[in-house]
Order: C-alpha cells, then sequence, then structure tokens
C-alpha cells in the first residue's frame, strides 16, 4: 500500500522542495528588479516634474517683466513689438 496516497508517484520529494525554493527565490529577485527600476522610473519624474513646475515659474516671471516694460515706454509699449527699433534704424543693424 503507498502511504501517501499516490501523490508523489514514488518520486523523490527533496527535488520539489528545492525546485519551489529556487522559483521563490528568482520570483523575489525579479520583483526586487522591478521594484527598483519602478522606484528610480518615479524620482526621475518627480524631478523632472519639479524642474518643469520652476521652468513655468520663470517663464511667467519674465512674461510678466517683458510686459511691465512695454508698458513703461512712452507710447504705450507699440514699439516693443518691433524689437525697439524706430523707422528709421532699420538698416543700422
Amino acid at each position: 500500500m503507498i502511504e501517501d496516497g499516490g501523490r508523489t508517484g514514488g518520486k523523490r520529494t527533496g527535488s520539489r522542495g528545492t525546485a519551489f525554493y529556487i522559483e521563490a527565490l528568482l520570483l523575489a529577485a525579479v520583483f526586487t528588479v522591478v521594484i527598483l527600476t519602478l522606484t528610480r522610473v518615479f524620482a526621475w519624474s518627480g524631478q523632472r516634474g519639479r524642474d518643469a513646475a520652476l521652468l513655468t515659474g520663470a517663464v511667467h516671471l519674465a512674461e510678466n517683466g517683458a510686459e511691465a516694460v512695454a508698458a513703461s515706454q512712452p507710447g504705450g509699449g507699440a514699439g516693443a513689438a518691433g524689437g525697439g527699433r524706430e523707422r528709421g534704424d532699420a538698416c543700422a543693424g
């Protein structure tokens, strides 16, 4: 009579346990690599987001400054669109 109910078919049970542990270790290693990769990607994207926010703020400040300079010029800032040149200065380059 078979003592284990015929589950193993008379094969070695030690190799099944070893295979399970090897597979579990490989799975843990793969998960570790995936988690580390995703952590680096999220950290990089967070840094890029902060850089973009700083650049956007700088652009807004530059636009506001340019509008203030253009509004303070005589003539209501009409000369600012032409690069600050008067009609006679076009060839003075």
